[in-house]
């Protein structure tokens, strides 16, 4: 399933380790050193874009 999760904090770090088991996620957060370590720890792929990062989701989850 594709899920974004806006929101990188102690939240969506938590969701996503979790999801990115089993989903393909998309990050993202107004911080970016916070989704750029969670994308480079390889839980999913980190934008800075919202409206990209929402483009192809099935759910979208706030983390916020």
């Amino acid at each position: 399933m594709k899920i974004t999760i806006i929101g990188c904090g102690n939240m969506g770090k938590g969701l996503a380790e979790r999801l990115s088991e089993t989903n393909q996620l998309s990050l993202y957060d107004r911080n970016t050193e916070k989704v750029e370590r969670l994308g480079n720890a390889g839980y999913g792929k980190a934008y800075t874009d919202i409206e990209k990062a929402c483009a192809q989701s099935e759910i979208i989850l706030l983390a916020v």
